[in-house]
């Protein structure tokens, strides 16, 4: 059976952060592309910046500062509440709309390099496990949440009547009794895994997106859209339930499409509030069509 456990909980004190050298982790033409898109409307993204935070030649923290000191706030009580772990950095510093992260030495994951399975199957486990509980799906919101989307899909242009049918009747076959509410990190595309040189272990890095009180398994489903194949998506579902979480693999097929859906609606309002039109219709087509 896969073992879980948590790194031990450390103090450090920065205290006189303004004397730290910073560098930001973007170049300047990516930044100064964003500040012209921003400028003109046609940044989508989160506006939010990041810098490596330096101790002598060392890279000790990566701060991070956010649009708003509310989404901060988010992030850093998200962080507490779920509690010290190897697979999310620590944060040391909270001041205003910036968080001083600890900065995970690894390297990038390679899914053809790693021990995939059992690494990704730690990760998710813990993720998972930790502070989750499951409720009748209809006292989560969920399922209104997933015909909305459906809907809201059908009324952008992107899915037609037909199709929309055929997606909701397959959301109904397969819509379980419970789903588990709980912590989900969901982008674990991955460059934003880190395999940890101290221990090995995967490290979600991109905090912003640690989430609490929400679907959990969104981000294996995620995973399943980019990188890990079936079989491995198998093996993660088979440990998962190993440790209790069968819940989570008795409605996985529910917990993709919803994802799935999820996913393609705020991408589509994004490009319709930002650009005006609905960017690779016919790819977003195709990709509904795979879900009926």
């Amino acid at each position: 059976m896969l073992a879980l456990c948590a790194m031990p909980c450390y103090e450090t004190t920065i205290a006189d952060p303004a004397v730290l050298k910073q560098r930001p982790i973007y170049g300047p033409f990516k930044r100064a592309k964003r500040r012209t898109l921003r400028a003109f409307g046609r940044w989508s993204r989160a506006d939010y910046d990041v810098r490596f935070v330096f101790e002598g030649e060392r890279i000790a923290y990566k701060k991070i500062l956010f649009n708003h000191a509310a989404t901060a706030a988010r992030v850093m009580r998200n962080l507490e509440r779920f509690g010290p772990s190897e697979h999310l950095p620590k944060c040391h510093r909270a001041d205003g709309r910036a968080l001083w992260m600890d900065y995970i030495e690894g390297r990038p994951f390679d899914r053809l390099v790693s021990p995939c399975s059992q690494e990704v199957a730690r990760c998710f486990t813990e993720f998972a496990a930790r502070h989750s509980y499951r409720r009748p799906i209809g006292q989560t919101g969920l399922w209104g949440a997933h015909r909305g989307n459906l809907t809201r899909l059908v009324e952008s242009g992107l899915l037609g009547d037909d199709l929309h049918d055929a997606i909701l009747a397959r959301s109904t076959a397969c819509r379980p009794a419970t789903l588990r509410i709980g912590f989900d990190y969901r982008d674990p595309i991955a460059p934003n895994l880190v395999a940890r040189a101290d221990t090995g272990r995967i490290c979600a890095i991109d905090v912003k997106n640690w989430h609490a009180d929400t679907l959990v398994g969104q981000g294996l489903a995620k995973t399943t859209d980019r990188w890990l194949d079936a079989p491995g998506c198998a093996r993660v579902l088979d440990i998962m339930s190993d440790h209790g979480l069968n819940d989570v693999a008795e409605g996985f097929e529910f917990i993709r499409l919803y994802e799935r859906i999820d996913r393609l609606r705020r991408c589509t309002d994004t490009e319709l509030k930002t650009h005006g039109r609905i960017r690779k219709r016919r790819a977003k087509r195709a990709r509904l069509a795979a879900l009926a």
